[in-house]
């Protein structure tokens, strides 16, 4: 999970060594166009969309502004699930939403001790030099004695639910940082002033007409029947979403 790109190397390159290491390794490519350098947006876009991945998957996610500065890397297992990145606010969600979290900043240097690096780490590219092999360790069950924390980096500032667009899908759909559930089911959402009622299927409202309505990962999104709710709105990543009720 990643905002490397759709299309280029560095992708190509996580996954090629993901595979020169272990070769029955099953590699999903959930996500590789997160909202560049957004790991605001990243954080909240997660817990709605791994769920739907067995217990015992291992999540590299890689929205690392900071790559090659102080910030660790950080290996975190949320309920049954892993989760390997930078620790700089990307998993926020993820830990506040897990019935248990345990947490383990990575020391890289203890990693090449024990020959779990094959190279020199980078500066800008921890997805392939640290994540990666890290990934690899957990999944052989080989990873060096880690010492777990008890506090790391929080985003105090962030709240639960966010009225803000944070991703906009390949149809042009906003989808939102608001959870439908914790909404009320009367509320629709308004963008740019106008209003998008909430509904349950895009035929409920005219063709070419706005909505909103809870996506099947169960977050908000302001989609247009037939159309681009992106290109209806002239909209981005980032703007901000008001509730209004009727």
């Amino acid at each position: 999970m990643t905002d490397f790109g759709c299309d280029g190397i560095y992708t190509a390159q996580l996954e090629s060594l993901l595979y020169s290491v272990c070769e029955d390794i099953r590699v999903i490519t959930l996500f590789t166009r997160l909202p560049a350098f957004n790991i605001q947006a990243a954080a909240y876009l997660l817990p709605a969309y791994t769920p739907y991945f067995p217990a015992t998957t291992i999540f590299i996610c890689v929205v690392d502004p900071g790559v090659g500065s102080e910030r660790p890397a950080v290996l975190i297992k949320a309920d049954e699930q892993w989760f390997i990145g930078p620790d700089n606010g990307l998993f926020e969600l993820i830990k506040r939403r897990a019935s248990t979290v345990k947490i383990w900043h990575i020391d890289v240097a203890l990693l090449q001790l024990h020959g779990k690096l094959a190279l020199q780490p980078s500066y800008s590219f921890h997805g392939r030099d640290i994540f990666a092999p890290l990934a690899v360790a957990l999944a052989k069950n080989c990873l060096p004695p880690l010492q777990s924390i008890e506090q790391d980096y929080r985003e105090e500032g962030w709240p639960d639910e966010w009225p803000v667009i944070i991703y906009i899908d390949a149809y042009g759909n906003l989808i939102s940082g608001l959870r439908g559930s914790a909404v009320e089911k009367t509320a629709a959402l308004q963008l740019k002033g106008c209003r998008c009622p909430r509904v349950n299927t895009f035929s409920e409202v005219l063709q070419g007409q706005p909505l909103c309505y809870m996506n099947a990962n169960g977050l908000l999104e302001i989609a247009v029947n037939g159309g681009s709710a992106a290109n209806f709105f002239t909209a981005k990543v980032g703007d901000l979403l008001s509730l209004v009720t009727d």
